[in-house]
């Protein structure tokens, strides 16, 4: 169940790059259409792994792993709440990214914590 919770850090590092975007780049509008890419990317994504994931949970995965993820999932496509076409320059595009970081941040550390219980690397 590792590989969920590396899937989780990988959608934590995408969000903290969009947060990292630069508002004083010299090309705005490239970095605009980047950033607005990669959110409707990652929103998409989100949302088809989420819907993948409740139909096929993995085999052999226990169920608080499998509510877990769906939750962490869940809660970072409702903390998007952005338009997919919003700049991200206005501040609640970065809000909705804050959120989704903190989310699949808080969500992680759940599910690293209980695998560690479980596993006795406490």
């Amino acid at each position: 169940m590792e590989a969920l919770l590396d899937e989780l850090r990988t959608l934590e590092k995408r969000a903290n790059a969009l947060l990292a975007l630069d508002v004083d780049v010299e090309n705005k509008l490239v970095e605009e259409d980047r950033g607005k890419a990669e959110y409707k990317a990652l929103k998409d994504g989100i949302a088809a792994r989420l819907k993948e994931f409740e139909r096929r949970p993995p085999a052999g995965a226990e169920d608080w792993v499998i509510s877990t993820f769906a939750a962490a999932l869940r809660a970072a496509h409702i903390g998007m709440r952005a338009p997919t076409n919003a700049s991200p320059w206005n501040s609640s595009w970065r809000s909705s990214v804050h959120e989704l970081a903190d989310e699949l941040s808080y969500y992680a550390a759940t599910l690293a914590k209980g695998l560690s219980v479980q596993t006795g690397r406490v």
